[in-house]
């Protein structure tokens, strides 16, 4: 029959996926105790209110300065876009 080939090779696929499917949860199991396992931790870092403080404002600034840029690009894509229309529309004009 001609399907039995692909029948057989079905099987061993799925044995081959459990296989791995199997080795994988291993893996993630042990990787978990390991963590989990570990005596000394990371440790926090030492950060001190004023340096809380300036990186608060140095997010902030960036904050700024990101909506800032997309605001300018906007408004240079839109004269852009307008110059283009008055383009054409001159265009149009002149050739009717």
């Amino acid at each position: 029959m001609v399907g039995e080939g692909f029948a057989f090779d079905m099987i061993r696929r799925i044995k081959l996926n459990k296989e791995a499917s199997r080795l994988r949860r291993e893996h993630a199991n042990e990787r978990v105790r390991r963590m989990h396992s570990a005596e000394s931790h990371y440790p926090l870092p030492d950060t001190t209110p004023e340096e809380i403080e300036k990186i608060l404002h140095e997010s902030e600034e960036k904050k700024e300065k990101d909506e800032s840029y997309f605001k300018w690009g906007g408004f240079i894509i839109f004269g852009a876009l307008i110059v283009v229309a008055l383009i054409a529309w001159d265009i149009f004009l002149i050739y009717n």
